[in-house]
């Protein structure tokens, strides 16, 4: 199953699906990533289904903005997924609270002219205040990846890397740039993503172990 199709029924609910994704077999399922994750996290196994209900309702929080956040032309979405997991578990685990994952709808009563000025209100609020977050979020991951950039041994792929995650470049104007194909780009980031995925699990197994002790 590919992976926008994943999205679009978890988006949707699909309580079929949904529960393929973290508990079934099937080649696409989160399982047992997930049970590895949380072993990496908690150095024991916390109860899963309560577990799973959680990162599910951080991902569909705020009309699913978590889950709409992955970007196919930045990294795979299981990689993508095991990032998201990673950083959920540990701030949950540090008690890190994420209003993102618990935010609710506030019920508003009165006339129908007072609650529809009341839903523009929120919505340019709600608006401002998820662009700002988002601006947030992107400048922390660009400083995560700017520090795992830092320590890979390939120069070429560190370059890459940067120029495509930091840069935000196009890889069709990176293979422009380099004079070379874009096939041949898509094929060193690929390269260039196992040892910066070495260097990142040797990372926050560290840091786990530091906030574990």
């Amino acid at each position: 199953m590919e992976p926008s199709a994943i999205i679009e029924r978890l988006l949707a609910r699909d309580n079929d699906i949904t529960r393929k994704f973290f508990f079934g077999d099937e080649p696409w399922s989160v399982r047992r990533n997930l049970v590895k994750i949380l072993y990496g996290v908690y150095h024991a196994m916390p109860d899963y289904n309560e577990a799973v209900s959680e990162l599910y309702a951080h991902l569909l929080a705020g009309d699913g903005r978590n889950l709409r956040s992955f970007d196919p032309s930045k990294c795979s979405f299981y990689y993508w997924f095991k990032i998201v997991a990673i950083r959920f578990f540990v701030k949950k685990r540090d008690g890190v609270s994420d209003n993102r994952a618990s935010a609710t709808i506030e019920e508003e009563e009165g006339s129908e002219h007072v609650i529809e000025a009341a839903r523009i209100r929120k919505t340019a609020v709600r608006s401002e205040g998820e662009a700002t977050e988002r601006e947030t979020a992107r400048q922390e991951a660009k400083a995560d990846v700017q520090r795992i950039l830092f320590r890979m041994p390939n120069q070429r792929y560190k370059a890459l890397l940067h120029k495509l995650l930091v840069l935000d470049m196009d890889p069709a104007e990176l293979a422009e740039e380099w004079g070379t194909t874009v096939g041949n780009i898509y094929t060193l980031r690929k390269r260039a993503n196992e040892q910066f995925e070495q260097i990142l699990a040797k990372d926050i197994k560290q840091y786990a172990n530091q906030r574990h002790y």
